[in-house]
């Protein structure tokens, strides 16, 4: 019984398959594109989505990590300000009983970072 429900998946399997490695190219093509951390702010504050979130988030971290000292003390301080910012937001609500986002961790990482 399982055989014969098989052949008519394996097609849908394969399709998704390519799917997801097209994505996950378009993905990582994204992330390693010197200039897409500049648009972190703008996805952080505009997105609902929590794994667009989590990739934004993901990009900024690699930024700090490989190359904070190659960018322009002007663009370190404006990110340091914003990451303070979002911290400072984000305790208020959790303080207040608001929420508690998801990721936090991930900011309270990058202000802890050595910048």
């Amino acid at each position: 019984m399982l055989l014969c429900l098989m052949p008519p998946l394996l097609p849908s399997m394969a399709s998704d398959l390519k799917m997801r490695t097209a994505a996950d190219h378009i993905l990582w093509e994204l992330q390693n594109n010197p200039d897409m951390w500049l648009q972190v702010v703008h996805i952080l504050s505009n997105t609902q989505s929590l794994n667009t979130k989590f990739f934004a988030l993901q990009v900024l971290e690699g930024v700090i990590k490989y190359r904070w000292n190659v960018l322009p003390v002007e663009q370190r301080d404006g990110m340091k300000n914003y990451i303070s910012d979002v911290i400072v937001k984000v305790w208020i609500a959790v303080v207040l009983g608001f929420s508690y986002p998801p990721f936090l961790h991930y900011y309270k990482f990058l202000y802890t970072f050595e910048i």
